[in-house]
């Protein structure tokens, strides 16, 4: 029953029902008005429309929050000093900290002795002090003026202004803090003797002796040079706050304390106001700041001080005047601002789904009804929860309200729902029943409300919420009353938001009937059915019970099933609701009796049960009786609808019980020897009859029952009968006693079972006797103290990883960590009882924790001992195991171990004959290339433990598919590369094994040399690339000019190399790549590819008429590595056709 989503109010459908100020007219008044104008803004803003657009257009829907007031507040006090502080700071002598002439004569005077060490002293007055100082944030006086400068080109904002006043008013603070940080410096460069030479202290020491084979001052010169630097400091930071102290005179501080209370400026944080007030409180610190300025005209001149030495101060009356002035209008200002904050600003409504959202409506629900019926048969819907019994639609919408604040304030007498029926517009009302859930943080609240509308056939409304909240002000007020701090109320309307209505259900099936019973579970009537027992669990009537007159189907009630859990209708919608009728048989119960007679022994009705005087006797016992079927209705009027129909109840005629209740508990304890020989524990005795004046069973029964037997057992917990794992078994009940009247001692004995490990407790054990048609129970309280908790704790422990060692101990005599001297003799008669059972139990690993088997175990060498079992191949530095330790006399404890090995290491590593790659040496021929063997030893190698062995073995393997012809020798370590592969790399897999298992895996890279040494192909010394026609043709081989050698020095362009070129598969390949020159005179053969020979044809003639560049592509391709490319341009000379 949520709106679907945030609505602004839609001008079109609000209707002014008073005048609206305009906007503009605020804008165009004189700001000598500001008092005025703004009673005015405020008074006419409230008096518009209420809810309407116009009023968020004036004030823009309060968004502008103050976050900068405490700023605009700020500059009545800035504005005082603004024009003292930018003209009169200029006059302070803000000389540099350290480089000022009262330092450099306090200096001299101090260093007197030191004139030779001019570089010590020219350090210490020098720039580098200056930026050590600057380093600590301290600012010289440039850095100051630059600030004040900067921040006054403009009008000053919050924070430009707070830099300025930061800096004077924590003038005293840094200067003295200045002092130490300074002297801490100068201090560290001394000690250091980073400024005095070896020379320089020498002449010192000889000079004047105060210290002797040294090469730093002596503490107690280096004090010397600190004093000096203090006081010429003091004195400067003296001249420098004495001097922004006069500047605004001695009382200022106390204007700057009251006008920056941070306790006022977080008072009016966070409060709305519009923009047009905000600048109207600028124009304001304007008009202030102006006065304060033509105030500091009049008074200061451009000194600091009088003639006569005194300080220039501002006029404290007259700026009080206006400071008090100021104040007056910003208390005018706030009262205007809280009676705007006061009021409402928005209201909307807060969906709750996403279809509300989807469908832009608030969901209305119909009440839910009983359907029921007339004795004609004519149906009729019970609406419940309406006032007049007819159909009504309820609602609980959620509002969201701005300021949260006014959460708090709406009740259901200030809010009411205002209507618009679509379509037809008539009318029809919302009665608004409560207002709940206010919160005062988010501003939400919820409104429940109801209403008769009849929607359906096409019909809806639209609904608003409207909130009236009445003001403390009078009649007739004026503008200027918003000033003065009358709240003049609010009245505002949400937006208009569609409801969706949802019909109500029949309840009818969620209706049933019942008993509640005492527990709080409900006892349900059934349709057709006869288990509706009249007494609790399994009880009945006793059959020499002739007093109770037993009601068939007494205290039920109808309940409605809400949620599954049962309501009555009352209870949910109040008193007017249909009432209970419960219709009852027309004919007698019936009993169900043996031997027949029994029949005439009841006073058997339509409604009850009872057994007659006098018939009282054991024959009844069994006995049934049930009633005739029973139905129940609700009604209404003439109006029924019925709940439950034929249902019956029925009830047992049951023996007579007794119950002989011990009050006083025995203890019964868990020992080790009663266990293990398999014995029952020492009987517990109880006193039956504590006093004897007043027996709980005569000594007749007592006797009786003595010679009898139990018919059952039980315990429990609680109230909790024990049927599975019994925390003990009950052995055996003796009655020990043979009493001879009423008043002797009658006592019994409990015998507990001596099996396993009982659990700790409190419980009743119950022993049922019966005796002449009458059950007697005897209820034993008992006290269990079961065997102790024997635990081990977890424990970590490391060890020492060997080569070749499959177990290691873990745990010492693990007995001796789980005894506890406080069991004997209690529980065993002494440590050693104990220890020998623990080591004479069964101990057995947590089976599959380990993948790889390693488990707990007894040790080999000594069964009082716990070691791990390392499974085969095992390869983690870590394992956390568990076994288990368990007995028949009940012990089970879980043993827990981290082990971890300390110096088992699972990766290769690199030795020292490793490389990245490992480069072979290999031999050219002309029948072969032939790399070397390879002897992989200590190329990768096994970690090894703390005594040196090996961990694992180093496998060394080639892929022969890939490599083909290479093989690696496993136990000689050794590759052996072959001729076949024709490549110049090759991966070699390195696996540690660990057995079978794989512990770490790695490669290795092995290179051997390219068989063409150069890289690439170059031009032969002195080779000509020219042809020149001649009489006779002319040619050129390209290959003659190159140059590309193999690894033995040969040319493969040379027929020298013929035979090496056929090992390596040395393939020459050439290429005209401009073709269009081949034509006239310049010609090159058909295998030319091969052969690279260009010819360009002869002639008589003389003269050469043109020249022509032939562009060769030069490719040499090898079955090793990367071909190798040239590229080069052949001029040729022709002649004349």
């Amino acid at each position: 029953m949520r709106n679907s989503k945030r609505h602004s109010i839609d001008k079109t459908k609000c209707v002014n029902t008073k005048k609206t100020i305009p906007f503009q007219f605020f804008i165009t008044m004189k700001k000598n008005l500001f008092r005025k104008f703004l009673a005015l803004f405020l008074t006419g803003t409230m008096l518009a429309g209420v809810g309407c657009k116009d009023y968020d257009d004036d004030i823009d829907d309060l968004k502008g929050q103050i976050n900068d007031l405490k700023g605009q507040v700020e500059l009545k006090a800035d504005a005082s000093a603004l024009k003292a502080v930018t003209d009169k700071l200029n006059g302070i002598d803000f000389s540099s900290f350290v480089t000022n002439s009262g330092l450099q004569t306090e200096l001299d005077k101090r260093l007197a002795d030191y004139a030779k060490k001019s570089d010590l002293k020219d350090w210490l007055t020098s720039d580098e002090v200056l930026k050590l100082i600057k380093a600590q944030g301290y600012q010289t006086k440039a850095d100051v003026q630059k600030l004040i400068e900067e921040a006054t080109k403009n009008q000053l904002t919050a924070d430009d202004v707070k830099k300025i006043f930061e800096t004077m008013i924590a003038s005293d603070e840094t200067m003295g803090k200045l002092q130490a940080e300074m002297q801490k410096i100068i201090q560290q460069a001394l000690v250091d003797g980073k400024y005095v030479t070896e020379q320089q202290m020498k002449d010192f020491v000889e000079g004047k002796g105060y210290i002797t084979g040294a090469d730093q001052l002596s503490a107690i010169q280096i004090n010397q040079i600190l004093t000096a630097v203090a006081n010429s400091v003091s004195s400067e930071t003296a001249t420098v706050t004495d001097a922004i102290k006069k500047v605004l005179g001695d009382n200022f501080a106390s204007y700057m304390a009251e006008y920056m209370n941070d306790e006022t400026v977080k008072a009016e944080m966070g409060k709305t106001i519009t923009d047009t007030i905000l600048k109207e409180l600028t124009d304001a610190n304007v008009t202030l700041k102006e006065a304060i300025e033509a105030m500091i005209e009049e008074g200061v001149n451009s000194k600091l001080f009088n003639p006569d030495g005194s300080a220039i101060y501002l006029k404290e009356a007259d700026l009080k005047d206006r400071f008090d002035n100021y104040d007056t209008q910003l208390r005018n200002l706030w009262s205007a601002i809280a009676d705007l904050a006061g009021r409402i600003q928005s209201l909307v409504y807060v969906p709750t789904s996403l279809e509300e959202v989807s469908n832009n409506v608030i969901s209305i629900e119909g009440l839910p009804y009983i359907a029921m019926v007339d004795g004609e048969g004519e149906d009729y819907k019970f609406y419940l929860g309406s006032d007049e019994g007819g159909n009504e639609a309820a609602i609980e919408a959620t509002f969201m309200v701005s300021p949260a604040a006014l959460a708090v304030k709406m009740t259901k007498e200030n809010v009411s729902f205002v209507t618009e029926e679509i379509k037809t517009r008539s009318a029809a009302s919302f009665e608004v029943v409560d207002v709940i859930d206010q919160d005062v943080v988010t501003g939400k609240f919820t409104v429940v409300a109801k209403t008769q509308y009849e929607y359906g056939n096409g019909k809806t409304l639209a609904i608003a919420l409207n909130v009236k909240l009445a003001g403390t002000g009078v009649a007739g007020a004026t503008p200027e009353d918003a000033i003065s701090g009358e709240d003049l109320g609010s009245d505002f309307t949400s937006a208009f938001i569609g409801t969706q209505y949802n019909a109500g259900g029949a309840i009818n099936a969620d209706l049933v009937a019942g008993r509640m019973k005492e527990d709080g579970n409900l006892e349900l009537v059934v349709d057709n059915d006869t288990q509706f027992p009249e007494f609790e669990g399994d009880g009945g009537l006793k059959y020499n019970d002739e007093e109770t007159v037993v009601e068939f189907f007494h205290d039920v009630k109808i309940y409605y099933m809400k949620d599954g859990k049962p309501q009555e209708l009352a209870a949910i919608w109040g008193e007017d609701v249909p009432v209970l009728k419960t219709v009852v048989p027309e004919d007698d119960a019936v009993a169900t009796v043996d031997p027949e007679d029994n029949k005439d022994s009841y006073m058997l009705t339509a409604t009850t049960a009872a057994i007659k005087k006098g018939k009282g006797v054991p024959a009844l016992i069994d006995d049934v009786i049930t009633s005739e079927p029973f139905s129940f209705d609700l009604v209404s009027g003439e109006y029924t609808c019925r709940v439950v129909k034929n249902a019956k109840s029925q009830f047992t005629i049951i023996k007579d019980n007794t119950d002989v209740i011990v009050s006083e508990p025995q203890t019964v304890t868990w020992n080790y020897a009663t266990v293990s020989a398999g014995d029952d524990y020492e009987a517990v005795d109880y006193l039956l009859n504590p006093d004897p004046t007043k027996p709980q069973i005569g000594h007749v029964i007592y006797n009786a029952l003595k010679d009898g037997y139990f018919e059952d057992i039980q315990i429990f917990d609680g109230e909790t009968e024990m049927t599975d794992e019994l925390p003990f078994d009950v052995a055996d009940i003796i009655l020990t006693s043979s009493p001879a009247d009423d008043r002797a001692e009658q006592h019994l004995e409990l015998v507990v079972a001596g099996n396993s490990a009982m659990t700790s407790g409190s419980y009743t054990v119950k022993a049922r006797y019966n005796y002449e048609n009458t059950d007697i129970t005897i209820t034993l309280p008992v006290v269990i103290e079961g065997m102790p908790e024997i635990t081990m704790a977890p424990e970590t422990v490391t060890v020492d990883y060997l080569a070749g060692t499959s177990e290691y101990t873990v745990i010492k005599t693990y007995a001796e960590k789980l005894w506890n001297k406080d069991w004997a003799p209690k529980y065993f008669a002494d440590k050693q009882t104990f220890v020998d059972a623990i080591y004479a139990a069964t101990f057995e690993a947590t089976a599959d924790e380990a993948e790889d088997g390693t488990e707990l175990v007894q040790a080999t060498d000594n069964a009082k001992n716990i070691a791990i079992k390392l499974g085969t191949g095992a390869k983690e530095k870590s394992y956390e195991l568990t076994a288990k330790l368990t007995a028949d006399w009940g012990l089970d404890v879980t043993v827990a171990v981290t082990v971890n090995f300390e110096g088992f290491a699972g990766e290769l590593v690199q030795g020292d004959n490793y490389a990245n790659p490992v480069r072979l040496n290999a031999k050219l021929t002309t029948t072969a290339y032939v790399p070397d063997g390879l002897n992989l030893d200590n190329t990768w190698v096994a970690p090894k433990d703390s005594k040196g062995n090996e961990i694992g073995k180093v496998v060394f393997s080639v892929d022969a598919e890939e490599y083909e012809g290479a093989s690696v020798d496993a136990d000689a370590k050794t590759l052996t590369w072959g001729t076949e592969y024709k490549g110049l790399n090759m991966a070699l897999s390195v696996k540690l094994m660990l057995d079978s298992y794989v512990l770490d895996e790695q490669e290795l890279n092995v290179e051997i040399p390219d068989p063409i040494k150069d890289k690439t192909i170059s031009l032969r010394k002195n080779a000509a690339t020219t042809i020149s026609a001649s009489d006779a043709d002319a040619s050129l081989t390209v290959g003659d000019l190159l140059q590309l050698a193999n690894i033995n020095g040969n040319n493969v362009f040379e027929a020298a190399a013929a035979d090496e070129n056929t090992v390596l598969g040395v393939a020459v390949k050439y290429e005209v790549m401009n073709l269009e020159v081949l034509v006239d005179r310049i010609t090159i053969a058909g295998d030319f590819a091969t052969t690279g020979t260009i010819t360009v044809k002869g002639n008589a003639d003389s003269e050469f008429v043109g020249e022509k560049t032939v562009k060769v592509k030069v490719t040499v391709s090898y079955d090793y590595g990367t071909d190798r490319v040239h590229n080069l341009d052949i001029k040729v000379k022709q002649k004349a056709n």
